[in-house]
């Protein structure tokens, strides 16, 4: 089994410590589809992200990317390693 290439993508900001944490999970959800077509021009094929809040930086989760067999981009946030 070939081992993944791994790269990290930029780091996503987005809303503030102050919204609300089903807010913030929406706006992390969108601004990961939005980067997944992005990374779809990429040519690695595994990619993780740190998703912060605007202004003073806490961290929301952290977003793993990869493409799949037929060549598209999956993604899954993991809010457990935020610090909100």
């Amino acid at each position: 089994m070939e081992e993944k290439k791994r790269n990290e993508a930029p780091a996503i900001h987005c809303g503030s410590a102050n919204d609300d944490y089903e807010h913030l999970k929406a706006l992390c959800h969108a601004e990961a589809e939005k980067l997944a077509a992005e990374l779809a021009a990429e040519a690695v094929d595994a990619w993780e992200a740190p998703f912060w809040t605007e202004g003073l930086p806490e961290l929301i989760c952290v977003g793993t990317f990869w493409r799949t067999s037929d060549g598209t981009i999956a993604f899954e946030l993991d809010f457990s390693q935020g610090t909100l």
